[in-house]
């Protein structure tokens, strides 16, 4: 059978060439499938479409460009599986790498998305009064992305998705090393619903780069270059821009420092490195490289970095090449020979294929060492002794690169101190030197480029600044929408606010306005916004994040009246969709009526403004998506942006708690030992409404936390890298069984204990782990039962209330050694509760369903939905003084 052909993607549809390369495995060797070879000629295919296409996607509507990038967000989270082999096949390393990847590119589309209803210009104050001036940001139209193979997900989709986002078209020349991850973002993209020519995709090999790449930058249809990958190749595409005239953006090479000060946590600091230089065999261009040490602590990190590195990385690690391993083992045999120390490793150790290197470390490394200056880019690091800040600092900003780098300290002073003055992109205090997120700008200084990915820098860099109106406006003016870009053309007049002479900055303000008495209106102030959609069909929806919205001003009465300029705009909106068209900027706003609520506008990530004379439908709505918390309520509740692990969180008690800490804002992962629920099922309905209603975010995970304790721990640590701290667990995993104690089996109470106790006790260790590595603070809350005090009337279930009272037994014991450290530890013990199980258990046993509710003082029994309120209470910081506590909720089951 002939090996898959990894086609191109241009206009929309897959183009098999006349010829073909061979895409190898590094970890097996074989070859995983061929890949089409991109001509010049192909190129400029690709650049047609994306020129042709450019007009539409430019006038696109924000909304439609949002919609498709959660639509594509969404079908890459339900095609994990898939995705994730296509990268262990094309770079050989694991499906961990794999999710990581994907985690972090579908948070980097939403994020993006998230931002692309704020995309607009501003409007400045002119020197004449008589004059006003409106800028615009315009895409620049066709964008050449370039992107690497080392992380491919994450470099290949940001390369594309904010030009994308806005509103540029996108030819993708991935690399030769991974197409069909490539063409796997291209084609989810299009299954979104990306309109056909916005996104193209072609590769190509080694021997016809230079000229493919050529073409690309010199057709005249490119306006704008962005890539990502090595220093040497960078450096020629740039000159290729700029023999052009073009403007590019470039993330480069790295050389990355962690400096290990005097006073650092050297456990956090062996950690860090050791991850931060062998992640990805060390094939990421933040990967640590160099490790700076105070001579006063360097013996004793020296040690810890090499149990670190033992216990991380116990296996020799892939590289994309065997050129990449032999070019490491230069760089060590040369520093070796000039009389560098090798602590860990061995260049000669034989290992399964030549793409495999274990982890090396070197000490006594000195300038006239080629591995002083030079990227390994892979599995090796360096340590260096230093024994003054000074000293330090120069070793750290010695070197053509300046992408990222670490210091580890326990003083916040020195810590920024060094952060000042270090020469890169991005500084991390005590965290390893790798770490890219969305809402971070991403870039670096120096020979590791220019320019910045991702958050809203990302966007900027694919729009220029136009101007197209500058001139007097005279007061009371009225237009049609034709003569105001980006509202639909007719011929209904929109008449604009009529402005105060005293208004030297401001341009105008026009609104639609229905025939009919005066309505009560929202009023919103937004950063910068000049130009708002006019018509919008269906449901109006305003997806809004809480940091772009400054506050609320609800106000009776048909129009304000403006009393001096400033730099926000104010949108008026009615329950209707709104139809307004904004250009100018305003300070204070004096209502023609009278202001009935001033409301500082927090924790929602969406919006919607509706007006007091709403139908019941608007009400719901508003109801749902309240700017503001109800009246009595604390803000210590306020779980936002939170991350909480929740185990066995995939049905019963725990998917409700799940649910309830993403109502109260917490960024929720769910870990369980079952495939991921289908669709239909009580988490994949919890899932869709955090994604449609409450702008939410939960994960899920699968793993057994008795059996698969190294996945466990995995996992959690990837959650913990994911976001930079976790703050929370909800440790609901368990089973039980209703045996006598005379014919219960080893093997029945070992599973009962491994899951209910073993299983707690390492999901607790697990997260508490990364919370003391990240210096996190927060709550750990372990499910027992009623069942651990008290032996239940007529159910046998001896081993699982010992166990549940063990359960209780270790909340105390790790509250009390784990508060030092700011880990605050209680226990909920549940009453009966009525989930499907037992539903089920009461067609076997009816009794029960009558007797059990009278053994409580209330005489009924409870639903899950009775612990949504404790769990968000435990998590939160209204709990803040509790810890070592047995939170027992039983209708007063064991008050008797």
């Amino acid at each position: 059978m002939a090996p898959y052909t990894v086609p191109f993607i241009v206009n929309g549809e897959e183009c098999f060439a006349k010829d073909t390369f061979e895409v190898k495995s590094p970890a097996t060797g074989e070859v995983v499938h061929l890949c089409s070879l991109a001509t010049v000629s192909d190129a400029n295919a690709a650049v047609d479409a994306a020129a042709a296409a450019a007009t539409n996607w430019r006038n696109a509507s924000t909304s439609l460009r949002r919609d498709i990038l959660l639509k594509a967000a969404d079908l890459m989270d339900n095609k994990r599986s898939e995705l994730e082999q296509h990268l262990v096949n094309e770079i050989g390393q694991s499906r961990n790498w794999g999710a990581f990847n994907l985690d972090i590119t579908i948070d980097m589309i939403k994020d993006c998305a998230g931002r692309v209803s704020t995309l607009g210009g501003y409007v400045p104050s002119p020197s004449n009064p008589e004059t006003g001036a409106m800028i615009w940001r315009e895409p620049y139209g066709v964008v050449l992305a370039i992107a690497p193979w080392n992380a491919p997900y994450i470099l290949g989709t940001r390369s594309a998705l904010y030009p994308i986002a806005a509103g540029c078209t996108v030819v993708l020349k991935g690399s030769e090393f991974s197409p069909r991850v490539m063409h796997a973002i291209t084609s989810i993209f299009h299954e979104a619903g990306l309109p056909k020519g916005v996104l193209n995709f072609i590769s190509t090999d080694p021997h016809n780069a230079p000229a493919v790449t050529e073409a690309l930058i010199a057709n005249p249809h490119v306006k704008k270059v962005n890539f990502t990958g090595s220093t040497a190749v960078g450096r020629i595409v740039a000159r290729l821009a700029g023999q052009h005239l073009k403007p590019i953006v470039l993330e480069l090479g790295g050389k990355a420092p962690a400096i290990v000060w005097e006073d650092a946590n050297l456990d956090i600091a062996a950690e860090c490195c050791s991850r931060g230089a062998f992640l990805n065999s060390g094939q990421i261009c933040m990967s640590t490289e160099r490790i700076i040490v105070h001579k006063k602590v360097n013996k004793a990190f020296q040690e810890k970095l090499r149990d670190a590195v033992s216990r991380m990385w116990p296996d020799a690690l892939v590289h994309i090449n065997s050129q990449s391993v032999e070019k490491n083992k230069k760089l060590v045999q040369d520093a070796a020979n000039k009389g560098a120390l090798v602590l860990h490793g061995n260049v000669n150790a034989e290992e399964s294929s030549n793409t495999r290197l274990r982890p090396i470390v070197i000490a006594q490394i000195t300038p006239e060492m080629d591995i002083y200056k030079q990227e390994s880019f892979g599995t090796t690091v360096s340590l260096l002794e230093v024994d003054s800040e000074e000293e330090a600092l120069r070793i750290a900003n010695d070197t053509e690169y300046g992408l990222s780098s670490a210091v580890f300290t326990e003083d916040l002073r020195i810590g920024l101190r060094f952060a000042k003055n270090i020469e890169t992109g991005a500084v991390h205090i005590n965290n390893m030197t790798p770490h890219d997120e969305a809402a971070l700008p991403h870039g670096g200084a120096k020979a590791s480029g220019f320019g910045r990915f991702n958050a809203s820098a990302g966007l900027d860099e694919c729009q220029f600044f136009h101007i197209p109106l500058k001139g007097y406006i005279r007061p009371g003016l009225q237009a049609r929408a034709s003569d105001v870009r980006g509202v639909a053309t007719g011929t209904k007049t929109y008449t604009t606010m009529k402005l105060a002479p005293r208004d030297s900055g401001s341009t105008f303000l026009a609104a639609w306005r229905k025939p009919g008495p005066a309505g009560v209106y929202n009023l919103a102030l937004f950063p910068f916004t000049p130009v708002l959609p006019g018509r919008r069909s269906g449901k109006y929806k305003n997806y809004l994040r809480q940091d772009r919205l400054r506050f609320m001003i609800t106000m009776a009465g048909i129009m304000p009246r403006i009393s001096r300029a400033t730099s926000s705009l104010v949108r008026l909106a009615r329950a209707t969709p709104p139809r307004i068209i904004s250009g100018g900027v305003i300070a204070a706003i004096r209502p023609a009526g009278v202001v009935t609520s001033s409301t500082p506008y927090v924790n929602s990530s969406r919006a919607r403004f509706m007006s007091s004379q709403s139908s019941p439908q608007s009400k719901r709505e508003v109801a749902q998506a309240s700017a503001s918390p109800a009246k009595g309520i604390l803000p210590e509740f306020d779980l936002n942006n939170k991350v909480i692990i929740v185990s066995g969180g995939a049905q019963g008690l725990g998917i409700v708690q799940a649910e309830a800490l993403l109502e109260a804002g917490a960024i929720v992962h769910v870990l369980d030992r079952q495939l991921e629920p289908p669709a239909g099922s009580i988490y994949q309905n919890v899932a869709q409404r955090a994604r449609d209603e409450l702008g939410s975010s939960i994960f899920y995970h699968q793993v057994d936390v008795r059996t698969g304790v190294d996945n466990l721990n995995s996992i959690v640590e990837a959650i913990a890298e994911k976001h930079g701290r976790i703050d929370g667990l909800i440790a609901a995993a368990g089973i039980q069984q209703e045996t006598p104690a005379l014919e219960y089996t080893a093997v029945d109470a070992d599973r009962m204990l491994g899951v209910n106790v073993t299983g707690c006790l390492m999901t607790a260790q697990a997260v508490a782990r990364q919370m003391t590595r990240l210096g996190s603070t927060g709550s750990l809350v372990l499910i027992a039962s009623m069942s651990g005090t008290i032996a239940n009337r007529g159910l046998i279930c001896p081993v699982y209330n010992a166990s549940k009272a063990a359960v209780i037994q270790l909340g105390r014991n790790l509250a009390m050694e784990w508060g030092p450290k700011g880990i605050r530890v209680n226990t909920i013990s549940p009453g009966y509760i009525v989930t499907e199980m037992v539903q089920k258990l009461f067609i076997e046993y009816p009794d029960r369903e009558t007797e059990w509710p009278r053994q409580n003082m209330l005489n009924v029994l409870s639903k899950p939905e009775d612990y949504r309120g404790a769990a968000v209470f435990l998590l939160s910081d209204a709990s803040r003084f509790m810890t070592g506590a047995d939170l027992r909720i039983d209708g007063g089951h064991a008050a008797w």
